[in-house]
């Protein structure tokens, strides 16, 4: 890794390459690409979050949501459907932004923060997984590098139950990329996708990919500057090129039970929240939803 920093210096398209960079908001040059498409193959049931604390485990963490609404139901402490605060602390914690956001920096003035001169606070949220804005690792306020996805992914789930079997892998773009883009799709597992937004040729955001129309070979995606479904064509990074694809994050877990916890999980539900999105225990006359663990939710008011 140092010698990648050394190398940082002195030809900067290296780093660029894999990091995304910390806008927190769609520049105006960005855009906005097509939001209304029929027709088309989509992932149900995946939640989305705007931008927090950087693109990258925004990104993760709602994939890592997909899968807590999918069966692995202790990912997170609230209900994934809504991004509540404590998402939020699951998705980059204040001790995150304090040990390695403060001082902000920004491109190309690179600052130290505790990840160098101090004792870190022990890992506790996706971006202390993913490095984000750790200065030690060359990232910038809100930056974090592709190639640490994949162990965030690992280590955040081996963090909350080190029983779930995770795997992950790193799909370049070439000309075989688009059918193995779908295959995913296909199999209900979204990505994270690593794009040039602007067409200036280098790396600077993280969407999630959720859809794709095979008419038209565009991939549709969740971006955390907002709540939209936007399309974009599948096409590899170049100048002039918006939302070029650099490649992408595969990502799948598993869990071992015995026959007994099958029954047991398919006959109760394994979360149950109110309508503000908080776990509670079941109540009477309020109405409650169930969620069970092939991904129903059932709302539902006990009487009395």
């Amino acid at each position: 890794m140092k010698k990648l920093l050394l190398l940082s210096f002195f030809i900067p398209t290296l780093v660029f390459s894999q990091q995304s960079r910390g806008y927190n908001v769609r520049p105006l040059n960005v855009p906005i690409g097509d939001v209304n498409k029929s027709n088309v193959v989509l992932i149900d049931d995946m939640p989305t979050y705007i931008w927090h604390r950087g693109c990258g485990p925004t990104a993760l963490g709602m994939i890592v949501g997909f899968y807590d609404l999918h069966g692995f139901y202790d990912l997170y402490d609230d209900s994934t459907l809504l991004q509540t605060n404590n998402i939020n602390m699951l998705i980059a914690s204040n001790e995150h932004y304090y040990d390695y956001s403060l001082p902000q920096d920004y491109y190309p003035n690179l600052l130290q923060d505790i990840s160098e001169t101090g004792v870190p606070h022990q890992n506790n949220s996706i971006a202390d997984f993913m490095k984000t804005s750790m200065s030690i690792c060359g990232n910038y306020w809100g930056w974090s590098w592709s190639s640490d996805i994949g162990t965030a992914f690992e280590d955040y789930i081996y963090f909350r139950n080190p029983n779930y079997i995770t795997n992950t892998e790193y799909e370049y773009y070439s000309s075989s990329s688009w059918d193995e883009y779908k295959m995913e799709i296909d199999n209900n597992k979204p990505v994270i996708i690593l794009v040039d937004t602007d067409g200036d040729d280098l790396t600077d955001h993280f969407v999630v990919g959720i859809g794709y129309d095979d008419s038209t070979q565009e991939f549709g995606c969740y971006d955390p500057w907002d709540n939209n479904i936007h399309w974009y064509s599948w096409r590899g990074m170049g100048s002039g090129i918006s939302y070029g694809v650099y490649g992408f994050n595969k990502f799948s877990i598993e869990k071992i039970f015995s026959g007994l916890d099958d029954q047991v999980y398919n006959e109760k539900p394994y979360k149950i929240i109110d309508l503000l999105g908080r776990k509670v225990n079941e109540k009477r006359n309020t109405p409650l939803f169930y969620i069970y663990e092939d991904g129903t939710v059932e709302k539902r008011i006990i009487m009395e």
